[in-house]
């Protein structure tokens, strides 16, 4: 048992205990408040934090990231949008200074190069309690982010799904939009004075003219950073977008006139996006499950075969497929017949009264369906410019036959893959002469391949041999059938001129049979190829020495004849530059049709017809989808415009080690050049770069920036006006600061 003496336990307190214990608790009162407002700063900056994050997130993905203004951000946009994320009486309840005036975003721009947006916030949290002699504090917040170029970033997703019912569409696009401010329909629009506008310039370096379709004079005009025209108005429609909304079963399908590679090259591309049925002839089908084949759809595609004279129905519309002549075979024109009246859409054509397959256009269909009235013509005037006839392909085949006869030389025939009756009368012309044929070029390959297998090109089994086989064979002996007719950098006939064939090497004893013309543009490159070949000593014939080449398309008789035959109320000339639909345009006048009558269509525009009248009543959005690899349309402006960047002014790279508490330079500043200049011939250049970049370090040093964003912005402004004044030239700079 334990005994306590009572004695012990009574003791006399002192005064001087009473009161160390009565300030005890304002000091415990006093910590807790204190630790109280730690958190709720704690609290503050994760719930700015988080609207910060969706605030940039909103900001980026619906393109108010257009909105510059030399360098600086319009700050309203982003603030309204920070409050409505952060909430309107956030402020005031959590005793900002300022209420929702004193979120400050101060310094907040946009890079250079428009890839990334930087927010700088500022704001002050009041303290109610006086602690360490402070009443109020000031919190700095910065973020960078990507902006946001049409790919999901930052683990952004849409609030729809591929699954949506309805969709946004284009007349000229290939994919559909979910979302509706998608970066690919929104454009950023800006404004311009007069006198400004003549020395801005475009995102790649060229002026901007007026555009000839805007109607009335303005002082303020308007621009996009990819265009070359400024507009009197907002509203013009070459500069203005529509967007249509629509189900997506309302896309019936996609009807093909024919398989030349302007015509199909696409379709893979557009199926990704939206898998809708295929109606094609038999060729054009073959050409079309080549490139199914090779991007893993075929299985999930529906391609329907039709026939010519066939007629299907798609939705309220009924398609007849009307034979043509181009030059490949199973061309179709359409008749589309629909509640307002019949749509006639030629195809690529011309008329060949001795076509190569015998399969004449069908002048009889298209002379009844013009009997019975056709509301509007939509007709090819790629030789619009061109008087009389285009000649008959059979001609070609005349002029191979002299060629081909009594030459004891190796020949080499270069033409377009998809002009299978050229490469028939080739073949007919080496099976008369005894020669084996060898094919080269990949397109080539798989196009005679196909038609081979289809029966469109005829030949005997033993007359094709494998390239490989072409050493055990005399010149005489053989006929190569290569690709390459258009100069390209990478085709086959180009590599042979340069002597870079793995497998064909060109001698004097070899004649090359050059069966095209040079596509507009690419005249250097054809001349470059016939004179590298000239130069090994070969035999070359061309366009310019032989007539080894007639057009597929139609000349301005021709597109008489199918004005006569067809009779539309309406006229609408296609497939062709402005200049050649114009040419079209006044061959229907000579025709008899009321100019009123005669719609010049650019691409975007809507044409509405009814049986009472046409008119144009809006625009579309259209463009290009740029492919590259496997990336399809991730290519964005941005990227294009560094790349051109890179191409014209090289790259300049600034390497540096920054100790990481007092901010100066550990090692460095190395500099590389690459596509600028020759670093070991431009010393002293090279040394003047260092020494800019050492006073700019010792800048922010005294100014006791440590933030990398910061000294990397500095740095990049420096250099660039420090180069372009004694270079006239403007590489692109890249800092890379590294931290111990």
């Amino acid at each position: 048992m334990t005994y306590f003496n009572r004695k012990l336990m009574k003791r006399d307190i002192p005064a001087s205990a009473t009161v160390e214990g009565a300030l005890v608790i304002p000091v415990i009162l006093y910590a807790v408040a204190a630790v109280m407002f730690l958190l709720q700063l704690i609290s503050i900056r994760m719930h700015v934090n988080d609207a910060l994050y969706n605030a940039l997130r909103k900001f980026n993905t619906y393109s108010y990231t257009s909105q510059v203004m030399t360098g600086e951000i319009y700050k309203s946009t982003f603030f309204a949008i920070f409050v409505d994320e952060i909430g309107s009486d956030y402020a005031k309840k959590h005793y900002i200074a300022g209420g929702n005036t004193g979120w400050n975003f101060y310094g907040s721009d946009i890079a250079d190069d428009n890839s990334t947006v930087k927010i700088s916030l500022k704001y002050t949290v009041k303290n109610p309690f006086n602690i360490l002699g402070k009443r109020q504090i000031t919190i700095y917040e910065k973020r960078i982010t990507d902006i946001w170029l049409g790919e999901e970033k930052d683990g952004f997703e849409s609030n729809n799904n591929d699954e949506s019912e309805y969709v946004y569409i284009t007349q000229y696009g290939e994919v559909y939009h979910i979302e509706k401010m998608c970066s690919y329909l929104v454009r950023n629009i800006k404004a311009a004075s007069l006198a400004e506008i003549t020395d801005l310039r475009n995102a790649s370096g060229g002026k901007y003219y007026p555009c000839s379709l805007c109607k009335g004079a303005s002082k303020i005009v308007y621009y996009t950073d990819y265009g070359d025209k400024y507009h009197a108005s907002d509203s013009c429609y070459a500069l203005q977008r529509t967007i249509l909304k629509v189900k997506k079963e309302k896309i019936k399908g996609m009807v093909i006139t024919h398989g030349h590679e302007d015509h199909i090259g696409s379709i893979p591309y557009f199926l990704k996006q939206i898998n809708i049925p295929i109606y094609a002839t038999r060729l054009t089908c073959g050409l079309i499950k080549n490139k199914l084949e090779e991007h893993k759809l075929l299985r999930s595609t529906k391609l329907v075969e039709v026939k010519q004279g066939q007629t299907i129905t798609l939705g309220k519309f009924r398609v007849e497929f009307i034979r043509s002549s181009h030059s490949i075979p199973d061309s179709v024109a359409l008749a589309i017949t629909t509640k307002a009246g019949t749509i006639v859409h030629t195809g690529d054509f011309k008329i060949d009264y001795t076509p190569i397959d015998g399969q004449l256009m069908d002048f009889n269909r298209l002379a009844e369906i013009g009997n019975n009235g056709v509301l509007a013509l939509m007709s090819d005037s790629t030789n619009a410019e061109r008087k009389g006839y285009t000649m008959s392909e059979k001609t070609v085949g005349d002029v191979f036959e002299r060629l081909f006869q009594n030459c004891t030389k190796r020949i080499v025939v270069a033409t377009f893959a998809s002009n299978v009756h050229r490469v028939q009368q080739i073949v007919n012309s080496a099976v008369r002469h005894k020669r084996k044929i060898a094919v080269c070029g990949r397109s080539m390959i798989n196009m005679i391949n196909t038609a081979r297998e289809l029966d469109y090109i005829k030949a005997p089994d033993n007359v094709f041999i494998d390239i490989d086989m072409i050493k055990n064979y005399t010149d005489e002996q053989l006929v190569i059938i290569t690709t390459g007719s258009q100069g390209e950098t990478m085709s086959a006939l180009t590599r042979m001129a340069a002597g870079e064939h793995r497998k064909v090497e060109i001698t004097p004893n070899d004649l090359i049979i050059i069966s095209a013309n040079p596509i507009p543009g690419n005249e250097k490159l054809v001349s470059k190829v016939i004179d590298d070949l000239m130069q090994i000593g070969a035999e070359v014939v061309y366009s310019a020495l032989a007539d080894i080449h007639v057009s597929g398309h139609a000349c301005q008789e021709e597109q008489k004849l199918m004005l006569a035959l067809v009779k539309p109320k309406y006229f609408i000339p296609v497939h062709g530059e402005y200049r050649q639909l114009m040419a079209h345009s006044e061959t229907a006048k000579e025709m008899g049709i009321d100019k009123d009558h005669i719609f010049m269509m650019t691409n975007g525009r809507i044409l509405e017809l009814n049986e009472k009248e046409g008119k144009l009543t809006g625009t579309v959005p259209s463009g290009r989808i740029l492919v590259d690899g496997l990336g399809i349309g991730d290519v964005g402006n941005i990227v294009l415009r560094d790349r051109q960047h890179l191409s014209q002014d090289g790259l300049i790279i600034i390497v540096m080690t920054m100790d990481s508490n007092s901010g100066t330079i550990i090692a460095g500043p190395d500099v590389i050049s690459r596509g600028f200049v020759y670093v070991r011939e431009s010393e002293n250049l090279m040394d003047e770069v260092k020494s800019v970049i050492k006073n700019e370090i010792a800048k922010c040093e005294e100014k006791h920036i440590t933030d990398w964003s910061t000294i990397k912005s500095n740095l990049r402004d420096n250099l660039k006006d420090y180069i372009f004044q004694k270079t006239k030239r403007n590489p692109m700079i890249l800092p890379i600061i590294m931290e111990i």
